[in-house]
């Protein structure tokens, strides 16, 4: 009910039907606004897809260092030799439970 001389915060915090109508204004507002940010980001990034991609370059075969690849490999080898080692002495720890 609309009372003459009545201010609007008044009725704002009064009225259900008014407060109701706010809430839905602000949602629809909101959601609106989400909308239209992810369908610019959305157009954004398929025109960045649609793009045409840059001429790739082609590479000229590179030598391969064959020492550091052989340092490598063995490292890798020491690496599994050590942890074979470690599983095949591994022993659990006794359990206290049995008799």
């Amino acid at each position: 009910m609309i009372v003459p001389g009545e201010r609007f915060t008044h009725r704002l915090y009064s009225d259900p039907f008014l407060d109701w109508v706010l809430v839905l204004i602000v949602a629809v507002v909101i959601a609106v606004l989400l909308v239209a940010v992810d369908v610019s980001v959305y157009l954004g990034t398929s025109a960045h897809l649609n793009a045409p991609a840059p001429s790739a370059t082609v590479r000229t075969s590179q030598a391969i260092d064959t020492v550091l690849l052989q340092k490598t490999v063995d490292a890798f080898n020491n690496r599994a030799a050590d942890h074979s080692a470690l599983e095949k002495g591994y022993s659990a720890s006794a359990d206290p439970s049995l008799p």
